[in-house]
């Protein structure tokens, strides 16, 4: 299954209206048969099709997909510059990022995932990230002096989303980053002080904000 299609068919989808098979082949190039093909791929995410026969198909109440230039253009300019990736589908954003370790340093590198089937967080607690509804976040940043470093990083992960929620007119802000910083706590502090235990870059993984 080509991922790519799958991306586009699921963009095409995210609107919560309604596609005909037909309307949906020729959008993606490709025959009816295929596009079925394709729909089913999207319901193997977790995704819940509506059908109605001589309506076509569509996803009740649309998605709000994570859009990667969209999110880079709203990053500060560093060197090195954020490398933001984005999966459909990943076992644990986390390990991908650990996994890449091997191959070079991973700072700046940000892996984000629409849904994450086998993330963990505290004493290797599941966590459950459904499609579309989250924000599955790790990213890999290199600290000086060790785990002492860490320990005021829920606090500003807090007030930086804080701030961020403010301006995009949120309400109750501080409810919602309080939240956000205690999930961090959790999740992001067990992570960097396992990698921290075995030798490894710091990182800051399976941030899950909702």
């Amino acid at each position: 299954m080509s991922l790519t299609s799958l991306n586009q068919l699921l963009h095409l989808l995210a609107d919560g209206e309604f596609h005909s098979g037909t309307a949906l082949g020729h959008h993606l190039n490709m025959s009816r048969a295929a596009v079925w093909k394709q729909l089913k791929g999207v319901e193997a995410l977790g995704v819940k099709l509506h059908r109605v026969r001589g309506r076509g198909y569509r996803i009740a109440g649309g998605l709000d997909l994570l859009d990667v230039e969209a999110i880079q253009r709203q990053l500060p300019i560093l060197n090195p510059a954020f490398n933001v990736q984005l999966h459909m589908s990943l076992a644990s954003t986390n390990e991908t990022l650990m996994q890449r370790q091997h191959q070079g340093s991973i700072h700046g590198e940000v892996v984000l995932a629409e849904v994450q089937t086998s993330g963990r967080g505290r004493l290797g607690r599941q966590w459950h990230s459904p499609f579309g509804q989250n924000i599955a976040l790790s990213l890999g940043w290199d600290f000086v002096g060790g785990a002492t470093a860490l320990e005021g990083l829920s606090l500003v992960v807090g007030l930086a989303l804080k701030h961020a929620l403010t301006d995009l007119g949120g309400i109750g802000t501080t409810q919602m980053a309080q939240r956000c910083a205690g999930r961090s706590s959790q999740a992001g502090w067990y992570s960097a002080r396992d990698a921290w235990r075995c030798h490894r870059p710091l990182s800051c993984g399976d941030w899950y904000w909702s």
